[in-house]
């Protein structure tokens, strides 16, 4: 934003008559062009925060999709870890399945 300030500060001190008045016009649409889509986003987060009162989700649905996979993948683990503590005798090996599946429930 500061480069795009300095060009049109320059381009106004700098210039005259009908060649200013373009100069400025192209650099002002340089900005807009830049700066609409980012403005536009912050928009429509303020407008999902207030019809749900949540941000909504960062990233893109490829991040959803390995998110939603890494979850089904933990609560596997989870599955697997609490079969283990039934079946063995070990108290060590319980005390260590259990920390495992505090882990994976913090990750959760």
């Amino acid at each position: 934003m500061s480069y795009h300030h300095a060009l049109l500060s320059a381009a106004s001190k700098e210039l005259d008559g009908p060649e200013k008045k373009a100069k400025l016009f192209e650099l002002a649409q340089k900005i807009m062009e830049e700066l609409q889509p980012a403005i536009d986003q912050v928009y429509e987060k303020i407008g999902h925060w207030k019809e749900t009162g949540q941000l909504p989700p960062e990233g893109t649905a490829e991040d959803g999709i390995k998110r939603q996979r890494r979850i089904l993948s933990i609560r596997s683990s989870i599955s697997r870890y609490k079969k283990m503590i039934r079946e063995t005798e070990d108290p060590e090996r319980k005390d260590w399945l259990m920390a495992k599946i505090r882990a994976l429930e913090e990750d959760l």
